[in-house]
């Protein structure tokens, strides 16, 4: 019988099922939306960027404070510095020094913060896309870009995570001569990014290939990860004696037990951790919500349509968030960083409610747009009322002086954490010198002392300025101070010191010999 061109069939019951599950997950209608939609998503990432100059991102300035120190240790203007050109962390620094080149401070700080956000929302986009996610569930995701690790400035951490996406997406394929290539570079890529990404990259390798019975087999899948590996165990050990040696306690400490980790607040923190008030709480329920209903509306076929590589990688996240120390050589937040990430893994894995695809969509570039608005307001009266005189103060101090800085003003009412902590920093960074505390002591950035710093004034002043003795001044030749009309009418009163400047929250104060 000839069976020709106009003949008709019917699709099986499989094929309508397999249509069904993937108009369920996938990315959308057509690559043009979904990319259309990611535009929207980066666009909406941008309101809290428009008005500030200064992020609040806690050790941006002395990361950039770094970039000063690289420039003069290459001109041969000091002695005192060594660049760590083959130790870890170091990525972050190429775009620093590149946007610290083209445009002066803050902007280039603000560049730098937002070129970071970008880099997560568009990870989460080529991470959804690549595992064929619904592109909303990308939108909601995007939220978890203003996490713990971006408020508090761990920027050698956060430009990690675009690097773990592709380490991710290219474990979860055949092995061939190119993906190996692939994986040897993005492991070089995650070490100089940060040592823990290195670390967390191959314990993901790991996982995956564990369940081969041939060891010639897992050799040969984590082969990418031998050569930085040995590399990696010679940086630990001197980071650790140069830390110890430095003052630094370098110990693991446990604060909260796993079941501690588990509270509402502490997870609230964990996923972002920045805004004061009820944007965060709001926002987690809005994450909450959209996975049970995800849950609820796909019950039927959660077993096909969920992520399932995807959920592994969350839950060893999730159990580093809950088991990992909260410090650990001399890094704080060790533990509670990870969270974020395992959230969004975890969005991304559950296939998208079964709702119209205009409603989820609007639905959730509402959220996100809410989200951006609120988070731009605080960041706007954070800088106008806390930060106020700052940057008078930065424009009458000379150049290359050396100053210390104090805050006496330990919380602010509108982030949470310290945004006050490294503040300072930015006299450096605008003006050269040298500051009381500098990064360079921790021997894991660009630039380090070569030997311990001698410290003659009194030790802790960056968390405890309130330990400040008179004596401590005269090892500087101006003071950065935060603090409220008291605390500058009774520094105004003392001998060893002459105000500068005297508007806003932030003073400069000359001392007096």
């Amino acid at each position: 019988m000839n069976r020709g061109a106009n003949t008709k069939t019917e699709p099986s019951p499989t094929t309508s099922v397999t249509r069904m599950t993937k108009d369920a997950t996938v990315h959308g209608r057509s690559p043009a939306s979904f990319w259309i939609l990611a535009l929207f998503a980066a666009i909406l990432c941008l309101p809290p960027f428009v008005l500030i100059s200064f992020p609040p991102a806690t050790d941006l300035p002395q990361h950039l404070g770094q970039i000063y120190l690289l420039d003069e240790t290459l001109k041969g203007n000091t002695d005192a510095f060594s660049v760590n050109w083959y130790a870890p962390n170091n990525l972050i620094y190429l775009v620093l020094a590149a946007n610290s080149y083209l445009i002066p401070p803050p902007l280039s700080g603000k560049m730098t913060m937002l070129i970071l956000v970008l880099l997560w929302t568009g990870a989460v986009f080529v991470l959804s896309r690549d595992r064929n996610r619904a592109a909303e569930i990308a939108v909601l995701a995007v939220m978890l870009t203003y996490n713990l690790s971006f408020y508090w400035g761990y920027l050698n951490f956060l430009i990690g995570w675009p690097f773990f996406v592709l380490w991710l997406s290219q474990s979860l394929k055949p092995m061939n001569k190119r993906r190996w290539l692939n994986l040897l570079l993005l492991s070089v890529l995650l070490y100089a990014s940060h040592a823990l990404w290195f670390v967390i990259g191959s314990v993901w390798l790991f996982i995956r290939v564990i369940q081969q019975q041939d060891w010639r087999h897992i050799l040969h899948r984590m082969s990418p990860v031998f050569p930085i590996g040995l590399v990696a165990i010679l940086w630990y050990t001197h980071l650790s004696s140069a830390r110890e040696a430095a003052g630094f306690d370098t110990a693991p400490y446990w604060f909260k037990a796993p079941y501690a980790r588990l509270a509402p607040d502490y997870l609230v923190d964990s996923m972002f951790g920045g805004i004061k008030g009820m944007l965060e709480p709001l926002a987690s329920l809005a994450i909450l919500g959209w996975v049970l209903i995800a849950l609820y509306t796909n019950r039927g076929h959660l077993k096909e349509r969920i992520g399932t590589p995807l959920v592994t990688c969350a839950l060893m996240f999730v159990a580093i968030a809950l088991f990992a120390p909260d410090r650990y050589m001399n890094t704080i937040y060790f533990a509670q960083r990870w969270f974020p990430c395992a959230i969004i893994l975890l969005i991304l894995a559950l296939p998208r409610p079964a709702a119209k695809m205009h409603l989820t969509r609007a639905l959730v570039l509402g959220v996100l747009l809410l989200f951006s608005v609120q988070t731009a307001r605080s960041w706007y009266l954070f800088e106008r009322r806390e930060l106020s005189g700052l940057r008078e103060s930065l424009n009458v101090l000379p150049q290359n002086q050396r100053v210390l800085g104090l805050e006496f003003v330990k919380t602010s009412a509108y982030l949470k954490g310290r945004p006050f902590l490294q503040v300072f920093a930015y006299a450096q960074v605008f003006k050269g010198g040298d500051l009381n505390f500098s990064f360079a002591e921790h021997s894991s950035g660009i630039v380090s002392y070569k030997d311990p710093r001698r410290k003659d004034w009194t030790y802790g002043l960056v968390w405890s300025s309130e330990k400040v003795a008179l004596d401590d001044f005269q090892h500087f030749d101006y003071v950065l101070a935060n603090g409220d009309v008291a605390f500058h009418t009774r520094m105004s009163t003392l001998q060893t010191i002459n105000p500068v400047s005297a508007t806003g929250r932030w003073h400069l104060y000359q001392v007096l010999r």
